[in-house]
């Protein structure tokens, strides 16, 4: 016994100077009362490792390594993988399709995303290899996209959507005739741009633009208010009227069709007037829900660490996935802390009737 507290006091002041040794002794009565303590303490630190160790080996945890600063690709995927219809689509499509060259990247995609949804025990090595190739098919089309290479965890996003369309029309895949393109049908949704003169009322542009995506600037204090910046609130522009010879005009931006998924991008860099670039830690609200008008009309650009925060519906709960760190998190607690730091954010449209 005598032994055993000997070897407990000896692992605990390994490290200290003597100085630090001797302030710490004059804290205890006795060396018996010092063991007690040490004791508790190491229960209490075992206890919450225990609890540390449940919570990343959850069975819905899904870590993927960084291989070099590749956090960004790996938040980027988190992200889409939430997305469980989409990914349910894709799955479909390439069962029912025979294997190409051209597909690698959405086949090292789906794969990925079998492997996330899996309750079976994950192999290591097939992820690893699974999500190289992956890296390796995005750099073949865009080099930036390099293991050790800081890259934007936005730009990635979009470039996998991009990727997948593209790998999509090699299988066939079409717009508005089966097989469907499941990046249009969940992701792309059109706006209308109408440009009004100031003077005369006369409309220069009514034209719809298709997007898989909005910036909003951070110009409010919530998420939903830089939306409805965007898209209700005119901007003024020098435009020349064909009716009147004005050149001052105002653009607003409508929604004509909603996606799915809806991704938005907090614009939280900007360039200075010395040409570098710095980041915002501007806080703004993020509500779990956005209420969208939509009027269906007739046609007439990384710095830091990137990580994701995820939801399930089933079980129904939040995960934050950061490289092969995977722990339990809530949703008031996702609002509250990513209020100065949320980069990119995926809406899900859901029916209110």
């Amino acid at each position: 016994m005598r032994k055993e507290k000997e070897e407990r006091k000896e692992m605990t002041l390994h490290g200290q100077d003597r100085k630090e040794e001797r302030k710490a002794m004059t804290l205890f009565k006795s060396e018996d009362e010092m063991a007690k303590f040490m004791e508790i303490l190491m229960e209490l630190s075992f206890s919450s490792y225990m609890e540390y160790k449940k919570r990343l080996t959850d069975p819905h945890a899904f870590r993927l390594p960084n291989f070099g600063n590749s956090c960004y690709v790996n938040a980027s995927l988190q992200c889409l993988f939430t997305a469980e219809s989409f990914c349910g689509e894709l799955s479909y499509l390439l069962d029912n399709s025979v294997h190409k060259l051209e597909d690698t990247f959405l086949r090292c995609f789906v794969e990925l995303s079998r492997l996330r949804k899996s309750s079976e025990v994950q192999g290591d090595i097939s992820k690893d290899s699974l999500l190289l190739a992956l890296i390796e098919s995005a750099t073949d089309i865009n080099p930036e996209f390099t293991i050790n290479e800081q890259n934007d965890a936005h730009e990635f996003l979009c470039h996998c959507l991009t990727q997948m369309e593209e790998s999509g029309r090699w299988l066939g895949w079409q717009e508005d005739l089966d097989p469907r393109c499941p990046v249009k049908a969940n992701f792309k949704f059109k706006m209308r741009n109408i440009i009004t003169c100031s003077s005369c009322g006369s409309q220069q542009n009514n034209k719809v633009e298709v997007f898989n995506h909005i910036s909003l600037p951070l110009v409010h204090d919530s998420v939903d208010q830089c939306l409805y910046d965007i898209v209700n609130n005119p901007k003024v522009l020098e435009s020349k009227c064909k009716v009147c010879g004005v050149e001052c005009a105002n653009s607003r931006w409508t929604f004509h069709t909603l996606p799915r998924f809806l991704i938005l991008q907090l614009n939280r860099f900007k360039v200075t007037e010395y040409y570098t670039v710095v980041k915002l830690d501007i806080p703004v609200e993020i509500k779990p829900e956005l209420q969208i008008n939509c009027l269906a009309q007739s046609d007439t650009s990384g710095i830091g660490h990137y990580l994701s925060d995820c939801s399930s519906h089933i079980p129904h709960q939040w995960m934050t996935y950061n490289d092969e760190l995977v722990t339990l998190t809530t949703e008031t607690d996702v609002l509250k802390m990513r209020s100065s730091s949320a980069y990119v954010l995926l809406y899900e449209s859901v029916s209110t009737g």
